[in-house]
């Protein structure tokens, strides 16, 4: 679809909603912008999406600060515990939703898995797989009370049969 300005017909440039042409008289979406989408002319990702068709999320930037638009890297930097530059995966040592448990002591040096937390190359000596902790208050952000909803028994329960399982 086309626009006139400037006496002149104009490609639309923006990404108005549901795919609707752009206003021929002024270019700007009358029906506002696609999803992610925004400005004037909706050629502007919205905070927290990025990319050449703002699909993607922006990761944990600091300070809840949004991302480049661009390129997702988080400009002044990532909440603790996240990689940069987009800050979407934990550092090293670090795991969980928010990157906020601390890895145990995984055999070689290894890492821990990111998402789970255990240790997947086994433990150094003496320490319990698959979490490799020393001290069992440090499983204390993974053992909550709450109730395991499918088999109808405390979560507890549930990580003691892992952890029996895995030692097997």
């Amino acid at each position: 679809m086309e626009y006139i300005w400037n006496r002149t017909c104009v490609s639309c440039q923006g990404h108005c909603k549901d795919g609707s042409p752009c206003n021929k008289s002024t270019g700007r979406c009358n029906n506002g912008c696609q999803n992610h989408w925004m400005g004037e002319f909706c050629k502007v990702c919205k905070d927290g999406f990025y990319g050449s068709s703002c699909e993607n999320n922006c990761g944990h930037c600091l300070d809840e600060e949004p991302c480049d638009k661009r390129n997702g890297t988080c400009i002044k930097g990532c909440q603790p515990h996240f990689l940069y530059p987009l800050c979407k995966e934990c550092k090293d040592g670090f795991y969980g939703v928010n990157c906020s448990d601390k890895c145990g002591h995984c055999d070689d040096n290894d890492v821990c898995d990111k998402r789970t937390g255990y240790c997947l190359m086994g433990c150094k000596t003496n320490l319990q797989p698959p979490f490799c902790k020393e001290d069992p208050s440090e499983l204390q952000s993974i053992s909550g009370t709450s109730m395991d909803e499918k088999n109808n028994v405390p979560e507890t329960a549930l990580l003691q049969r892992t952890l029996k399982n895995y030692a097997l």
